[in-house]
């Protein structure tokens, strides 16, 4: 999945400062736009994986995942267990 951010430069004298509004949190700096650049896309990354870890801990996914093998879906909840890397949920 691709997902698209947008990205807000700014420059502070000798450094480059970027954040993203989509991604709360996630801020880069360089000494050139690209390096500045860089910085925010791992910052975007590491935000998304914690967003996602807490999603997985919070259960959820596995709410949903039981829903819709109550629903009859079993091969639905298995192929998303395996997309999301999750342990498939009993029921």
């Amino acid at each position: 999945m691709r997902n698209e951010f947008t990205a807000i430069i700014e420059r502070d004298g000798a450094w480059y400062l970027a954040y993203c509004a989509e991604a709360p949190g996630a801020n880069g700096q360089g000494k050139t736009e690209e390096e500045c650049l860089a910085n925010l896309h791992a910052a975007i990354a590491l935000v998304l994986e914690h967003r996602r870890e807490e999603s997985l801990r919070s259960g959820n996914v596995f709410c949903g995942i039981c829903v819709l093998r109550r629903q009859g879906r079993n091969r639905l909840a298995r192929r998303i267990c395996r997309k999301l890397s999750i342990p498939n949920p009993p029921g």
